[in-house]
């Protein structure tokens, strides 16, 4: 399915766009990747019972203490590519900004285990950053992430061409990112625990040059472009 070819629409809050696609109230939902379990407990307190998924045993520790006993959300530690789950165990999934994370190698076994834990005809949501943009102009300097975002949306197509999933539906939209200067993109992008590295001191004047041509016009104010691909997990 190709892209639209209009500018892609601005969503302030991505959340709205996953309650307005995914089955929330009453549903069972799979959040992989979860982080702190922001996203997962606000579908949990919209009616979804949430599972949390993430790799670092920390993030799941913070995930659970931010997570009041009242809302049917809860966490565990693992990985995408082997989940702890029976098959047909949930409703829909969700892999936000996790999907190109997962090692290439492992991104066709995760897609087949997510399909495995859906049910019949089970929505998987995906969101991933795409490549262009002046904030990923900045960001590639230390982080470049385009083989890994290229591989993750070759396996979704993929999985649609190996009869794992049906396409749905496939869009751009634009989220904004905002930072007021170059001290609070340096604290909030490169310190991020997902960099394969630390910024050498030697790339951190090349990354100070570029957010200075490139995000002081913008006045720190960036449109990052996502690609949402949404799946549905084809009939057996």
């Amino acid at each position: 399915m190709s892209l639209p070819e209009l500018r892609p629409a601005l969503i302030a809050d991505e959340f709205d766009l996953i309650a307005a696609t995914l089955p929330v109230a009453g549903a069972r939902l799979l959040d992989l990747g979860c982080g702190d379990g922001a996203i997962s407990r606000r579908l949990a307190k919209a009616g979804a019972r949430v599972t949390g998924v993430e790799v670092d045993p920390a993030d799941v520790a913070r995930a659970t203490a931010l997570t009041p006993g009242d809302v049917p959300a809860d966490f565990i530690s693992g990985r995408a590519e082997a989940l702890p789950f029976g098959d047909g165990s949930f409703d829909a999934a969700l892999m936000l900004k996790s999907l190109h994370h997962v090692p290439q190698a492992s991104m066709s076994t995760a897609l087949q285990e997510v399909a495995r834990v859906l049910r019949p005809e089970g929505l998987l949501y995906v969101c991933d950053p795409v490549f262009p943009g002046p904030l990923n102009e900045i960001m590639r300097l230390f982080h470049d992430e385009q083989a890994e975002r290229a591989a993750a949306l070759a396996a979704l197509h993929a999985s649609v061409a190996g009869g794992a999933f049906d396409l749905v539906d496939e869009r751009l939209f634009l989220a904004p990112v905002s930072f007021a200067d170059f001290d609070d993109f340096d604290r909030r992008m490169m310190h991020l625990p997902t960099l394969p590295r630390p910024v050498s001191p030697e790339i951190r004047p090349r990354v100070r040059a570029a957010w200075d041509r490139l995000a002081v016009p913008l006045e720190g104010h960036f449109a990052r472009p996502m690609r949402v691909t949404l799946l549905r997990r084809a009939a057996m």
